[in-house]
């Protein structure tokens, strides 16, 4: 009788407490209702305004913007060719227009730019397009135009018909490189994209044979100072990229007195120098007792001379 009395009393407490288990239950099941995440459309279609130039457009999924070169229909040369000077962007989840730029204009040049979509990485963000003597970029996140980038070397370069004729771009860390017909590789710092810089190479040295003119320059990438030397191959620029160091340049680049072919850099903190070869595109080692800027100018007059 006593048994059946406690369990009376004990049956509502525990249908509270089995009320309220099962109410923290579902409230933590509700928060851990995972958030569903939309997928980025893989095509679009949308119309270019104007004339497309084949093969001149990119579709940047990521930020899902089309960037391209068009004509438009009055302007054409005097062989009645469009001239592609136009460089558009477009997002694509509307297929509106956000920026139109008309570019200056290289005579009777049918195509004069060239748009490199290649060049976008998530630490600079820009779309580039490489004319002649010039580079406009377009910073796809501030959705603007940068001011416009001139190439300019370390040396004068010749004023041939063709010579500025635009080869390509690329990027390594913060820096943009490209190339020119008859000039050489050139760079400009994005660091700062409002305001983009020349970026110099330390030395160059223009090859007798090929007649092609490479560069050397130390880098920054991920904290570590790359040297790497230019090229062109096959009408295409090419980047020999050497072994790092955390440690920034000390003084000046020294080139060789006799071609230029050699470099003399140094690591602040290192007694021993490091030389390169602009020739071969790769560094040299020379031996331990070779500390003096002299004395490696002497070595390389004995071993290479």
């Amino acid at each position: 009788m006593y048994r059946l009395i406690f369990l009376l009393i004990l049956s509502p407490i525990f249908w509270q407490a089995c009320k309220q288990a099962n109410n923290d239950t579902a409230s933590q099941t509700k928060t851990e209702t995972p958030v569903t995440t939309v997928a980025l459309p893989d095509t679009f279609d949308c119309r270019i305004y104007g004339k497309p130039q084949k093969g001149q457009s990119y579709w940047l999924k990521e930020k899902q913007m089309l960037f391209a070169l068009a004509a438009q229909g009055d302007d054409i040369n005097k062989f009645n060719k469009p001239l592609y000077r136009t460089f558009q962007v477009y997002t694509t989840w509307d297929c509106n227009m956000i920026s139109y730029n008309s570019l200056p204009g290289f005579g009777e040049e049918p195509t004069p730019y060239i748009l490199q979509g290649n060049t976008y990485e998530s630490n600079n963000e820009v779309v580039c397009v490489q004319g002649i003597d010039e580079v406009y970029c377009y910073h796809a996140r501030r959705k603007e135009l940068l001011p416009p980038m001139f190439p300019k070397y370390l040396s004068p370069r010749p004023r041939t018909q063709d010579a500025g004729q635009p080869l390509g771009l690329t990027v390594m860390g913060s820096v943009l490189l490209g190339a020119e017909k008859g000039k050489g590789t050139f760079a400009f710092d994005l660091s700062d994209v409002k305001s983009p810089k020349p970026f110099f190479p330390k030395s160059e040295y223009k090859d007798p044979e090929s007649q092609v003119i490479r560069q050397l320059f130390f880098v920054k990438e991920d904290a570590t100072v790359y040297p790497v030397i230019s090229d062109l191959i096959e009408g295409k620029i090419h980047l020999s990229k050497m072994d790092g160091y955390s440690k920034e340049l000390s003084g000046r680049v020294i080139r060789d007195r006799k071609t230029g072919r050699f470099a003399i850099a140094r690591i602040k903190g290192e007694q021993k120098p490091l030389l390169f070869d602009l020739k071969e595109k790769k560094r040299i080692e020379i031996p331990n007792n070779l500390i003096e800027t002299t004395d490696v100018l002497s070595y390389l007059d004995s071993e290479f001379y």
